[in-house]
């Protein structure tokens, strides 16, 4: 329904900007899983602020072209900058990913410390505006340090990811993946069977359970769960290349 119905597409494009926004100006719990559900109605809370929010840029980027450009152009910025990753021309292979708004970003804080500065100039107060701003980057500041010990290693990571998207079969095959590559195959295994009990129908953790179990020395179990794998998908070669 969400690639066929180009409507869907934009509803749901409306519910990410409000779930975009969010993140602009509150950047906490950040993770790199995140869902949000296909909309298939206008007459939904984030949906319709979406709208709201999507309506009130157009009419800045249209309206302040001459009298404000730099608004115009911080507007237009952040959209077009989010067109690539919006699935409106071209459905993508996901929905919303904190990473797409690095480069749209700068548009929006362009014009907010654009707005910043100005109204400082005007109400002599400056040395406010710089105090806020200075903390401000001083939260960020302390986010960005945070955010790097999380990425410091596979095992972090995808644990960390998984607070907030436990059921994520792709996070628990990748921790799983992670502990057999650094050889702790117990583990390796009870990550596996944890991603098989989500996603039964799925042959990638099979073949990778079967890849631990050959590395266990469990040969037997090894071309069970190999074979396993190919039944669920009869062209998935990893599999016979194995066996």
């Amino acid at each position: 329904i969400f690639t066929e119905n180009f409507h869907f597409r934009f509803f749901t494009f409306l519910r990410v900007l409000t779930a975009y926004f969010g993140l602009l100006f509150w950047p906490l719990n950040l993770h790199m899983e995140r869902t949000v559900p296909i909309a298939t109605s206008l007459f939904s809370p984030s949906v319709i602020l979406g709208g709201v929010i999507f309506l009130s840029l157009l009419v800045l980027a249209l309206t302040q072209f001459r009298k404000f450009p730099i608004v115009s152009f911080g507007t237009l910025w952040f959209l077009i900058g989010l067109t690539p990753t919006s699935n409106l021309l071209i459905p993508i292979n996901g929905l919303l990913y904190e990473h797409w708004l690095y480069l749209p970003l700068i548009g929006i804080f362009l014009i907010l410390i654009w707005l910043g500065i100005k109204i400082g100039k005007k109400y002599s107060l400056e040395k406010i505006f710089l105090v806020s701003l200075l903390i401000y980057l001083f939260f960020f500041s302390v986010l960005t340090i945070r955010q790097n010990t999380v990425w410091h290693d596979p095992i972090t990571f995808y644990t960390y990811t998984l607070k907030y998207a436990p059921h994520s079969y792709r996070i628990i095959n990748n921790l799983g993946m992670a502990y057999a590559e650094i050889g702790d195959h117990q583990k390796a295994e009870k990550t596996y069977l944890k991603a098989i009990k989500v996603d039964p129908s799925n042959p990638v953790a099979y073949h990778n359970l079967a890849n631990t179990y050959r590395a266990m020395g469990k040969i037997d179990l090894a071309i069970e769960n190999f074979k396993k794998a190919i039944s669920l998908d009869p062209k998935f070669v990893f599999s016979y290349n194995a066996l």
